[in-house]
C-alpha cells in the first residue's frame, strides 16, 4: 500500500489524525479542507457535525442541508446529520470541498473532477470514507464521534446537547472539532483568533 500511495503517514498525531509524507500541493492562499463521504455512510453521519463545528471558527455555511443517513443496509439507520452536496462556506482562511459520492439511497451524487481524483488517488487509495484531508497534509480516515451515539435523535436533539456541552455526544463531536480546528489553525500559522482549548492543540503539531 505504501508503494502504491507514495505518501506513507510519517507521524501520527493526537485522535486518529495521521500525517501525510508527501504534502498536497495546492494553489491558494487558504488553508484547503477536502472531505470525502457518502449519504448512506453512518460514519460520515457523525463525523459532518465534528466539520461544521470546526469550521465555524473560520467562516460562515450557507446552503447546509439537514439529512439523515440510509434508512437500510447500514448497521445505524436514520441519523440526524447535514449534507455537504450544494453547501457553502464562506471564509477568508479556509478553502472547503465536501464530496457525497452517494446520497442516502445509494444513488450516485457529486461529480468527482481530476483534482477530486489525485487526492483520493494519492492519499486514500482505498477510498475510505469519511475521509477529512487538512492543509495537503494531515489526514482522518474515519470518525471521531460514534454513529450509534446519534441513534434515535433528531437533529433538534443533538444541537441541544451540542448547547449543554455535557453529554457523551457532545464532548465526543467536540473533541473532534477542536482537533480539526486545530490542524487549520496550524495550517494558518496560528495567524486567527480561536480559543485557547485550541491553540493549546495546535502547540502538540510539530
Amino acid at each position: 500500500m505504501c508503494e502504491l500511495m507514495h505518501v506513507c503517514m510519517s507521524q501520527k498525531l493526537f485522535g486518529r489524525f495521521d500525517v501525510a509524507k508527501e504534502p498536497f500541493k495546492r494553489d491558494s492562499n487558504k488553508v484547503f479542507v477536502y472531505y470525502l463521504g457518502a449519504g448512506f455512510c453512518p460514519w460520515c453521519a457523525a463525523e459532518r457535525w465534528s466539520i461544521i463545528e470546526a469550521l465555524k471558527h473560520f467562516g460562515t455555511w450557507e446552503e447546509l442541508k439537514s439529512d439523515r443517513s440510509a434508512e437500510k443496509n447500514e448497521p445505524f439507520l436514520n441519523l440526524p446529520t447535514y449534507n455537504f452536496s450544494g453547501a457553502k462556506f464562506k471564509s477568508d482562511y479556509v478553502e472547503f470541498v465536501g464530496k457525497e459520492f452517494q446520497d442516502r439511497n445509494f444513488e450516485d451524487s457529486d461529480h468527482f473532477t481530476d483534482a477530486d481524483n489525485a487526492i483520493i488517488d494519492n492519499y486514500n487509495l482505498q477510498g475510505v470514507i469519511p475521509f477529512v484531508f487538512i492543509g495537503g497534509k494531515f489526514i482522518r480516515i474515519g470518525s471521531g464521534p460514534k454513529p450509534e451515539q446519534l441513534v434515535g435523535l433528531s437533529h433538534d436533539d443533538v444541537k441541544k446537547q451540542l448547547a449543554s456541552k455535557d453529554t457523551n455526544l457532545a464532548k465526543a463531536i467536540e473533541e473532534e472539532a477542536n482537533y480539526i480546528a486545530a490542524l487549520i489553525y496550524q495550517s494558518l500559522g496560528q495567524k486567527v483568533q480561536v480559543p485557547e482549548q485550541i491553540k493549546q492543540i495546535a502547540s502538540q503539531v510539530k
